[in-house]
């Protein structure tokens, strides 16, 4: 995403709208991958409830 259009929820919007897309769908786990220098990153994805399920140079979240 262009640094101009950071911090205006359009992150977050997308990432509801696929998480609840997946889910309407019968998804019951969702997995992620981010590295782990990527901060803003992995507080997003915390906010949606996703949790650290394996740690290295990068970082996997899902939802169960």
């Amino acid at each position: 995403m262009l640094h101009s259009y950071h911090r205006r929820g359009i992150g977050s919007a997308l990432l509801g709208m696929g998480v609840h897309s997946l889910i309407e769908n019968g998804c019951r786990i969702i997995e992620l991958g981010v590295e782990v220098k990527n901060e803003k990153a992995l507080s997003l994805y915390k906010k949606f409830g996703f949790c650290e399920v394996e740690s290295q140079t990068e970082i996997v979240f899902a939802i169960k």
